[in-house]
C-alpha cells in the first residue's frame, strides 16, 4: 500500500512540475508578444528536509495529536507523535509538541531528549538551543548545557549573555582556561562589565596569574579615571550610571578587590599608595595630592585637623570625605604592618574595635593572625579575645589555638596550658595541639608529663595507621592517659572575665586533675649548688653536639644532603639552648620569645612524628633541664659559653643562616640573624655587627628577597654613610632587568639618598638643612661633592623619567669628576630623553647637548680598554637609532661588530660580547629601511645558534 502510495504521490509531483512549466513558457510567450521582457524568477536553493511541508498524512496525524494535547489527553498526543516520528523522522513540530508534552509532565529528561533532537532538525533554532541549555542546566547535565550554549554561540556569537553562561559552566566544570576565555570575549563586546572582570580575576588568581589579575582592574581604573576628567561645580567627579559595556565604574568594591589581589601579590607599597589615591579620587578630592608628600596616614584620621594645609582646605568642613571603608582600612593595615610601620598599622586596626564584631568576625580574626605573626602578641590578644567573647556556645579550636600561641609568647604559660588542654577535650585528634603542650610541659621541667603525652601521640597515630599493631598493654595506657583527660576537660567551657584577660574564669588549677598535684613543684628555683650541677651537665652535651656538628660540617661540604638535615637538626637544638639564656638578651625580657619562634617555625617544617622525636631526645638528654634566665651560670668576663667561646657562636648562627637560606628556608634564617643582632655579646662588638648585616644581606640576596635587599643595603649604608664602597654594594645587590630599575628608583630609594645629599652638603656648607639626614660621624669633614651620591640620585631620577629635574645633581657631579664616563653618559641620556619627550621647550638643542655628552663619553670610554670600546660604541649607536638617525647608528653598530671575541680568535670576553644586539638592531634598520637581503644576512651570521 505505501509504494502504492509512494507511486501517487511521484506522479503528482510529476504533474505539478509539468504544469509549472507549462504556466512559465506561456508566461514567456506572453512577455514577447507584449514586448516586455519577463524577469526570470529567482531560484530558492535548496529547501532544508526541516523546511519542507510534511505529508496529508503526516498533517493530519500532528493536527490530531495537538487536538489531543490541548484536551489533556497526554498519552494519545505521545502515540500519536510517535507514529508521526515513525513516518517521518524530520517533523520539528513533532518533536517540539513532544517536548512540550514532557515538560507539563516534568519529564525533563524525556522532554531535553525530544527539544534537542528538534534542534538538531533545525539548527539554526537559537531558542530551541536556549531552551536545551535549561533544561540540561536543571538537570545537572553540565557538560551537555556547556555543547548547547555552543551551538547557541555559533549562531550567534556575540550574544553575552550564552556567553557568560557558558563560562561559568566551564568554571563549574574546573576548566578554567576555557572559562577564561569566555569571559575575554565577553570583555571584548562589554569591556567594562565589572561582575565579568570580577569573575576572570578571580580565574587569574586561582591560576596564580597575579599580574594579570591586577592588570584588569589597573585597565578600568585607569579608563574610569579617564572618563571621570569632567567635574561639576562643586568639584566631584560625574559618573555616568550607564550601562556596564557603556561607562567605566570603579568604586569601593572595585578597589576593595583590586587591594585583595595585590595582598596576595605581596605589593604592599603599591596597596597604601593605590588605596590613597583611589579613595581621594572617589571622594572627588583628587586634586590634593599632597596628601602623597605625607609618610602616614593621617588624612583618615584626626591627625589631619593639626595639619595646615588641611586647614585652608576647602573640603575640611566635609568629615564624610575622608572616611574609608573598613575593610579597605583593614588591608591599609597590613600593608604598613609588612612595611614595618607597625605603630600606623595598629592606628587603622583600633578603628574595627568600634565596630560589631558579630559582622566583622572574619577580619577580626585576620588582623589577629597578622599581629601574631608580626610579634605583637599582646595586641594579637585584644582582637581573638574580642571574638572569643563573641562566641556563646563552643569556641573554634582554631581560635583556642590562635590564643594558646599568643599566651604561650608573653610567656603566660598557665592561660596557654589551658587554651591547648581545650583544644585536646574538643578535638582529640589534634596531635599538634598536643605536641605543643607536650612542649610546654618540658619547658616547664614537667618532664614526666611530657614524656607520657608524647607515648600517647604516638600510640594514637600507630593506632589510626594500624589497629592491629597496638598491644593490650598499649591499650590500657592510652585509656588511663584519657581517662585523666577527661577528668581534665570534661566541662571545660571557656568563659571570658568581664575585661577580657584571661582564657578561663575561676582557678584554674582546680580544672586541671592530677597534674595540678604537681603545681608546688612547677616553679619551685633551683639551688645554687644545683644549677652549678645542672650547668655542667648542659655544658657536657652541648659539647658533644658541637663536635658532632663539625663532623657534619665535613660532611656537608661532600653536597650530602643527608649530613645537610643532621647537620640543621644539631644547629637547632644548639641556637636553641643559646637562645634560652635571658642575660644575653638584657634590654627586653619578650626578645628570649623570638628565639623560641625561630625553633618553632623551623620545627613545624619537620613533619610530627620528627618533632615528636627531637623532643623526646631533648627530654633524655636532659637539655630542657636549664632553665631561662638565672639557671644559666654566666660569670663575669667570661668570652666562652658552655664550652663554645663566643667567636664560635657567633659563627655557628652565621653558617646556621646560610644553610637555612640554601635550603629555602630563608624567613627561619632572617629571624636567626635578627635575634642573633640583639644578643648583648654580639652587638657589643661593632665588628660582629657589620659581618651580621653582611651575612642578612647575603642570605636576601640567595633568596633572590631583592626588596629585603634594598632595605638591608640602607640600613648597612646608615652604619657607614657616605662611604664610597657602601654605595657601590648598595647598587651592585640589585637584580637585573626592569626589577633593579623598579626597586632602584622607588620612594624609599629616591627619599633616603636626597636626605644624604642634604646631609652632605649641610658638611660642606657648615649649616644645618631641613630635610637632612642625621649625621651618624659629627666629626666627619670633607670639601668636595659626593659625585657618587649625586650620580645615583640622577639615575634614579631619570628611571622616574624626571629627567629635566635630573640634571643639576649630575651637572654637580661631572663638576666633580669631569672625565668619568658613567657621569657623562647618563647626562646624555637625560638630555635625550628629555628631547624626545611630547612637552619639551627646545628639542633640537636638548638633542645636540646630549649628542655632545654623548661624544665626549666615547672618546673616553673607548681609550679604557677593548670591552669598553665596544660598550661605547654600541651606547653610541642605540642612541642615533633612538633618534630615528639610522645613518649614524649604522656607522657605530658597523664597529660594534668588527671586534671578535674569543670563540673567533679575539680578546672580547664571550660573556660581555655585544655583538648579537647590535646584529638584531642592525637588522631592523636594514628591515625598515626594505634591504631584507642585508637584513637576512646578519640573521644568518649573528643571530642564529
Amino acid at each position: 500500500y505505501q509504494d502504492d502510495l509512494g507511486d501517487v504521490w511521484s506522479e503528482n509531483e510529476d504533474d505539478s512540475d509539468d504544469s509549472v512549466q507549462l504556466s512559465s513558457s506561456e508566461d514567456e510567450y506572453a512577455a514577447v508578444r507584449s514586448g516586455v521582457k519577463k524577469k526570470p524568477k529567482k531560484s530558492r536553493g535548496r529547501v532544508s528536509r526541516a523546511d519542507q511541508e510534511p505529508s496529508t498524512e503526516v498533517q493530519a496525524l500532528l493536527g490530531m495529536a495537538n487536538e489531543s494535547y490541548l484536551s489533556g489527553a497526554f498519552e494519545d498526543a505521545v502515540r500519536l507523535l510517535e507514529e508521526i516520528i515513525r513516518i517521518d523522522s524530520h517533523v520539528y513540530k513533532a518533536f517540539k509538541l513532544l517536548a512540550t508534552i514532557y515538560i507539563d509532565k516534568s519529564d525533563k529528561i524525556k522532554a531535553l531528549t525530544a527539544l534537542s533532537t528538534a534542534a538538531l532538525i533545525k539548527p539554526k533554532s537559537k531558542e530551541d538551543w536556549d531552551e536545551c541549555y535549561q533544561l540540561g542546566y536543571d538537570l545537572g547535565n553540565y557538560q551537555d548545557a556547556i555543547v548547547y550554549c555552543s551551538r547557541s554561540l555559533a549562531v550567534n556569537s556575540s550574544d553575552v549573555s550564552v556567553l557568560y553562561r557558558r563560562a561559568m559552566l566551564y568554571k563549574m566544570e574546573d576548566n578554567l582556561s576555557r572559562a577564561a576565555e569566555d569571559f575575554c570575549k565577553i570583555l571584548k563586546l562589554q569591556p567594562y562589565n565589572t561582575t565579568v572582570i570580577m569573575e576572570l580575576a578571580i580565574i587569574y588568581v586561582s591560576q596564580n596569574r597575579l599580574s594579570q589579575a591586577s592588570k584588569l582592574y589597573e585597565d578600568l581604573l585607569q579608563d574610569a579615571d579617564n572618563a571621570s576628567s569632567s567635574q561639576d561645580s562643586s568639584g566631584s567627579y560625574i559618573v555616568n550610571e550607564g550601562g556596564a559595556d557603556q561607562t567605566p565604574v570603579f568604586g569601593w568594591s572595585e578597589l576593595n578587590i583590586l587591594a585583595e589581589i595585590y595582598v596576595k601579590q605581596r605589593a604592599w607599597a603599591k596597596i597604601v599608595k593605590t588605596i590613597k589615591y583611589v579613595s581621594r579620587w572617589i571622594h572627588g578630592r583628587a586634586d590634593e595630592k599632597w596628601w602623597d608628600d605625607l609618610s602616614n596616614d593621617a588624612e583618615f584620621d584626626e591627625r589631619k585637623e593639626n595639619l595646615e594645609k588641611f586647614t585652608r582646605s576647602a573640603k575640611k568642613n566635609s568629615p564624610l570625605l575622608y572616611q574609608l571603608p573598613v575593610d579597605l582600612r583593614v588591608k591599609l593595615g597590613f600593608a604598613r604592618l609588612h612595611l614595618n610601620d607597625s605603630d600606623e598599622a595598629k592606628l587603622h586596626f583600633g578603628y574595627i574595635l568600634d565596630e560589631d564584631v558579630g559582622r566583622y568576625s572574619d577580619l577580626y580574626f585576620e588582623i589577629g593572625d597578622a599581629l601574631s605573626g608580626a610579634g605583637f602578641y599582646h595586641e594579637a590578644l585584644d582582637y581573638y579575645l574580642q571574638l572569643y567573647q563573641l562566641e556563646q556556645g563552643e569556641t573554634p579550636t582554631s581560635l583556642a589555638l590562635a590564643i594558646a600561641k599568643c599566651y604561650l609568647y608573653i610567656n603566660d604559660l598557665e592561660q596557654a596550658e589551658m587554651a591547648y588542654k581545650y583544644v585536646q577535650s574538643r578535638d582529640p585528634t589534634n596531635f599538634d595541639a598536643q605536641f605543643e603542650l607536650a612542649d610546654l610541659y618540658a619547658r616547664t621541667n614537667r618532664n614526666d608529663e611530657a614524656k607520657e603525652l608524647l607515648d600517647y601521640i604516638s600510640l594514637q597515630r600507630k593506632k589510626l595507621r594500624d589497629p592491629s599493631v597496638i598491644s593490650d598493654d598499649d591499650e590500657k595506657s592510652m585509656s588511663g592517659i584519657e581517662e585523666e583527660q577527661n577528668n581534665n576537660g570534661n566541662g571545660d567551657s571557656i568563659v571570658v572575665k568581664p575585661e577580657v584577660t584571661s582564657f578561663f574564669e575561676g582557678n584554674s588549677q582546680s580544672r586541671r586533675g592530677p597534674a595540678a598535684k604537681k603545681e608546688g613543684k612547677k616553679y619551685q628555683r633551683r639551688t645554687e649548688e644545683e644549677k652549678i650541677v645542672m650547668e655542667a651537665i648542659a655544658t657536657d652535651k652541648v659539647m658533644k653536639y658541637y663536635a658532632r656538628l663539625k663532623r657534619f660540617d665535613e660532611l656537608m661540604k661532600t653536597g650530602s644532603m643527608v649530613a645537610v638535615h643532621e647537620w640543621l637538626h644539631v644547629a637547632t637544638l644548639l641556637s636553641e639552648e643559646f637562645m634560652k639564656v635571658r642575660k644575653f638578651f638584657p634590654s627586653d625580657k619578650r626578645k628570649i620569645f623570638r628565639g623560641v619562634i625561630v625553633t618553632h617555625k623551623r620545627r613545624t617544617k619537620l613533619d610530627l612524628d620528627q618533632r615528636i622525636q627531637q623532643l623526646s631526645d631533648k627530654i633524655s638528654n636532659s637539655l630542657s633541664d636549664v632553665e631561662e634566665d638565672d639557671d644559666a651560670v654566666l660569670p663575669e668576663g667570661i668570652t666562652e659559653f658552655r664550652g663554645i667561646t663566643f667567636d664560635e657562636w657567633f659563627d655557628l648562627f652565621m653558617q646556621y643562616a646560610l644553610v637555612l637560606t640554601r635550603n629555602d628556608e630563608y624567613s627561619d634564617a632572617s629571624n636567626i640573624l635578627r635575634t642573633a643582632k640583639t644578643a648583648n655579646v654580639f652587638y657589643q662588638n661593632s665588628q660582629r655587627v657589620e659581618w651580621a648585616e653582611l651575612v642578612h644581606i647575603s642570605c636576601a640576596f640567595l633568596a633572590r628577597d631583592y626588596t629585603a635587599v634594598n632595605e638591608l643595603t640602607r640600613n648597612y649604608l646608615n652604619n657607614h654613610q657616605f662611604y664610597t664602597d657602601a654605595l657601590r654594594l648598595f647598587v651592585a645587590s640589585l637584580p637585573s632587568g626592569n626589577k633593579a630599575c623598579d626597586i632602584f628608583s622607588g620612594a624609599n630609594n629616591h627619599k633616603y639618598l636626597l636626605r644624604q645629599i642634604k646631609a652632605s652638603d649641610s658638611i660642606i656648607q657648615n649649616k644645618s638643612i631641613v630635610g637632612a639626614a642625621k649625621i651618624l660621624n659629627s666629626e666627619l669633614k670633607f670639601e668636595r661633592e659626593h659625585a657618587l651620591l649625586l650620580v645615583m640620585y640622577g639615575q634614579c631620577m631619570i628611571l622616574g623619567k624626571s629627567y629635566a629635574p635630573s640634571l643639576p645633581y649630575l651637572l654637580r657631579a661631572v663638576s666633580v669628576a669631569p672625565k668619568d664616563p658613567q657621569i657623562l653618559l647618563s647626562i646624555a641620556l637625560a638630555h635625550i630623553h628629555r628631547a624626545i619627550q611630547r612637552q619639551t621647550t627646545n628639542r633640537h638643542m636638548q638633542i645636540v647637548q646630549g649628542l655632545t655628552y654623548m661624544v665626549d663619553y666615547y672618546k673616553i670610554r673607548s681609550k679604557m680598554g677593548i670591552h669598553e670600546h665596544q660598550e661605547a660604541a654600541y651606547n653610541m649607536a642605540r642612541s642615533y637609532h633612538m633618534l630615528g638617525l639610522n645613518g649614524l647608528a649604522f656607522k657605530y653598530y658597523e664597529e660594534v661588530l668588527s671586534f671578535k671575541n674569543t670563540t673567533e680568535g679575539g680578546e672580547i670576553d664571550d660573556d660581555y660580547d655585544l655583538k648579537m644586539s647590535a646584529a638584531y638592531n642592525l637588522q631592523l634598520i636594514y628591515t625598515i629601511s626594505g634591504n631584507g637581503e642585508l637584513a637576512r644576512k646578519m640573521v644568518d651570521d649573528y643571530l642564529t645558534i
